[in-house]
């Protein structure tokens, strides 16, 4: 039974029927055509494949980034915290210090050098492993289950944006208050800040949660971020102190504020009585 060929109109026979298989004088037109409006050519010219758009592409892209990092964005942060580490290490020791501070450490300079609103997050002091280690079993042991309450994208974005302005506010706060030496003044870096953003969040979800303090008194949430507001205010926001007390208080408020946004759409957190476990609610 012959077969036209869609594009040079000509018959053959099943074995050459395939444009390859007759030397089709068609089927270079066709191509040509194709790439003109913007479509993709595969090896079979009988399929027909339009371009997707690219901002399609990139919305599919990133919801396939989304569903492979589903509720394991916290192993993600210390993941990312550990190799910066390490790479405070090879850049200071290759480098130099100046290298070290305009690539982790957010000062008063930051807008000449903004990469470090994001890399200060994730970096920690190379002279305290405390810094490190605190801030790691903090995020290992208490991002988990704000995590899994508020999805992954709104953890994500909540750790980052109490991050970002923490650190932003620590160096301008701290700078216009103290007077602070050398050419950076006083520069700031670690996840406190972000981890404070996630905590003020929860407790607005979840104020009665139980969680475990120095990880073994249970104390109620709402007891334990009082306690730390207290800790940094009179012990953290003096110009003598190496901790930044203003990042902490300002993640704190960036935390609560998006907790109170949440709240009002409908955002609940159900705490079992024997159990502390949370469940989203709608």
């Amino acid at each position: 039974m012959p077969y036209v060929c869609k594009f040079c109109k000509g018959r053959y026979c099943a074995a050459h029927r395939l444009p390859e298989n007759h030397s089709c004088a068609g089927l270079g037109a066709y191509r040509e055509k194709a790439r003109e409006q913007g479509r993709v050519f595969q090896s079979d010219p009988l399929v027909r494949s339009v371009q997707t758009p690219r901002p399609a592409r990139a919305r599919a892209s990133l919801d396939a980034f989304w569903s492979k990092v589903d509720g394991k964005m916290t192993y993600v942060f210390l993941g990312i915290i550990v190799v910066t580490f390490i790479l405070e290490f090879v850049v200071r020791f290759t480098a130099g210090y100046d290298a070290f501070q305009t690539t982790f450490v957010i000062d008063r300079t930051w807008l000449s050098h903004p990469w470090t609103v994001v890399t200060s997050i994730f970096a920690h002091s190379p002279v305290d492993p405390n810094h490190i280690i605190f801030n790691g079993l903090a995020l290992f042991f208490f991002g988990g289950s704000v995590e899994r309450l508020l999805g992954t994208r709104r953890f994500t974005f909540i750790f980052l944006a109490s991050g970002v302005v923490a650190g932003i506010a620590q160096a301008l706060i701290s700078n216009a208050l103290y007077s602070c030496g050398g050419p950076y003044g006083c520069g700031a870096l670690g996840a406190s800040g972000a981890l404070m953003g996630i905590t003020g969040t929860l407790v607005v979800l979840a104020p009665t949660l139980t969680v475990l303090f120095f990880f073994v008194i249970p104390t109620p949430l709402w007891a334990l971020t009082i306690l730390y507001v207290l800790i940094d205010v009179v012990f953290h926001v003096g110009s003598d102190s190496s901790v930044g007390g203003f990042a902490h208080l300002t993640g704190l408020a960036v935390g609560l504020a998006y907790g109170y946004y949440l709240r009002q759409r409908g955002l609940r957190a159900v705490v079992r009585p024997r159990e502390p476990t949370i469940r989203r609610q709608f």
